[in-house]
């Protein structure tokens, strides 16, 4: 196994990467998102979807990618982690993201 407790013990004290990346997960994924359907000028229907998918925890593939590259595996892990347990943010995300959009429509 290549995770160590050593490794999230290293996370616990330096929590600034997990932090930086919530917040990307949950604030520029979503804006990207956003942007994408807006140029794409996609429906609302399917930009809300688009836009729940940018707020979502990534998959293993950054995982891989970080172990593959002989990165640091504990930071993407926890921050999967803590990511997944704050995905009641994720409704929050949809409930702006549809009265965004509604507003913008109305407009």
């Amino acid at each position: 196994m290549t995770l160590k407790i050593e490794d999230f013990k290293f996370i616990l004290k330096n929590p600034k990467n997990i932090l930086i990346g919530a917040i990307a997960q949950f604030t520029i994924m979503p804006l990207i998102a956003f942007l994408i359907t807006k140029i794409f000028l996609f429906p609302p229907e399917i930009a809300i979807g688009i836009i729940l998918v940018g707020a979502c925890p990534g998959g293993t593939s950054s995982n891989v990618i970080s172990f593959a590259v002989y990165g640091e595996l504990a930071t993407p892990v926890c921050r999967k982690s803590f990511c997944a347990a704050a995905m009641y943010n994720v409704d929050i995300a949809r409930t702006q993201a549809a009265n965004f959009i509604q507003a913008v429509d109305i407009l």
